[in-house]
């Protein structure tokens, strides 16, 4: 076999002949001289001349050939350069095409089925691959221009990064690129601009599957949220009966305004593509005030539903506030896990019926859910944790809620310091209808102010 050169992990070349591996020593004139990567063990050394190499003096090695690290450095150079040219592909996909394809050439050459010749794949290789998602994000980055810092700093959008797979248009809008501001030539309106860039991505095919959905669903998530923007923000929509994201928002912050961007730049953006407006009769979400209000004016005639599993992430928030997680979770006595429970099945009761149905719970649950926490600040539904978190019940004020099956249950929303409206008692792992907020008690108010509505 001809002699070669492979690279190394910090890129270098290694010269490759028979098996033995050789670092470069020095050059003079047009000789290279090259001594084996085992040294000071073994003395061998090599000198060679052009590139590719041609080999003019070799040594005897003291040592055998080491065909698996050869094999197993011509793989990780083929996943580095294959990481760079598909920088979307997932490492595991990568690093799979390679090895099938060098395991296919093997058995080729060797005659051998697959399943005999997965035995041969290098040990160097099984070792190293727990390594690969990290050798091949770190190949990335570097290939990579700087992350910016700053929103400021973000430029426009590569095309290569606005397209799908297909080849599909992927970047629905950006704020950045807003052809209607009326302000575009105010340096002030740029840097407010830069600094609260809002990127939508969907696809005109995506757009239409959404438009054929009565039924929307709404969510924020931040662990996945790149580092520049505040959360990521979905719409799904049903489709054929599963519900699919369709629509993915980064978002600055969690305004109001933001939220109520997102949803009229779908609706345009519809229009546009001459494709029939959404009218989506239902729209569940969890209990963040600015996407109520949003979904409140955009789609005043929408049916408004809230997630029963956020309102149970709430509450447990509340037992554990109140110093009852000990308690709650007892196995030998199971009185104030029941007692949670059952003021929880308030959400079930008609308003008319919930202050009656609150006094009777009152005579059995145990007195440690009447405890009152004068330091506790998170309100609650009315009357559903008001004996844990020691809220009074504003009588006056409270906003009807209903599960998917139109039974309505006597609330109380509060807007926290974090922009979420934070009812009520459920166990964490719950698992229920959504809540629902009718339309007529949704009477709309300002950003940051209690959304009331008569009971």
């Amino acid at each position: 076999m001809a002699p070669k050169f492979i690279k190394s992990k910090k890129g270098r070349k290694i010269l490759v002949n028979n098996g033995f591996q050789y670092h470069k020593h020095s050059s003079k004139k047009e000789k290279t001289y090259w001594v084996c990567t085992l040294k000071p063990e073994c003395k061998a050394r090599a000198t060679t001349v052009s590139d590719p190499p041609v080999l003019v003096r070799e040594g005897t090695h003291s040592h055998a050939p080491d065909q698996d690290s050869i094999a197993a450095k011509e793989i990780m150079n083929e996943i580095k350069a294959s990481s760079v040219q598909q920088p979307e592909a997932p490492p595991v996909q990568i690093t799979s095409n390679k090895l099938q394809r060098r395991l296919a050439v093997r058995c080729a050459c060797d005659g051998l089925y697959v399943a005999e010749c997965v035995r041969h794949v290098p040990v160097s290789i099984v070792f190293r691959w727990s390594w690969r998602t990290w050798t091949i994000n770190r190949t990335r980055q570097a290939s990579l221009p700087p992350n910016p810092k700053t929103l400021r700093d973000l430029p426009e959008l590569p095309r290569e990064f606005t397209l799908t797979l297909m080849g599909d248009v992927f970047l629905l809008w950006d704020s950045l690129d807003d052809d209607d501001d009326d302000d575009d030539d105010d340096e002030e309106a740029e840097e407010r601009r830069r600094r609260n860039r809002i990127i939508i991505l969907s696809t005109r095919d995506c757009l239409r599957k959404l438009c054929t959905s009565d039924s929307w669903l709404l969510d924020g998530t931040f662990k996945v949220s790149p580092g520049l923007f505040t959360q990521l923000f979905t719409i799904h929509g049903i489709f054929r009966g599963a519900a699919f994201p369709f629509v993915y928002a980064l978002l600055p912050n969690k305004e109001q305004v933001s939220y109520t961007t997102v949803l009229e730049v779908v609706l345009d953006k519809c229009r546009a593509a001459r494709i029939p407006e959404p009218e989506p009769t239902t729209v569940v979400s969890d209990f963040e005030l600015g996407i109520i209000n949003a979904v409140a004016t955009v789609f005043p005639d929408a049916d408004l539903r809230l997630c029963f599993f956020h309102l149970g992430q709430s509450v447990y928030r509340q037992v554990q506030d109140a110093g009852l997680q000990v308690a709650y979770c007892d196995p030998d006595d199971r009185l104030v896990k029941e007692g949670v429970h059952e003021l929880q099945s308030l959400a079930f009761v008609p308003p008319a019926d919930v202050e009656e149905v609150l006094a009777e719970l009152r005579e059995v649950i145990p007195d440690t859910l009447h405890a009152s926490s004068t330091t506790s600040t998170i309100p609650s539904c009315e009357g559903v944790a008001c004996g844990v978190s020691g809220v009074r019940r504003d009588l006056g004020t409270h906003q009807s809620y209903g599960t998917s099956t139109g039974r309505p249950c006597g609330g109380t929303a509060h807007e926290q310091p974090d922009g979420r409206v934070a009812p009520a008692l459920q166990h964490p792992g719950g698992q229920g209808p959504p809540l629902r907020l009718r339309p007529d008690q949704r009477a709309a108010e300002g950003a940051g102010q209690q959304r009331t509505a008569d009971g």
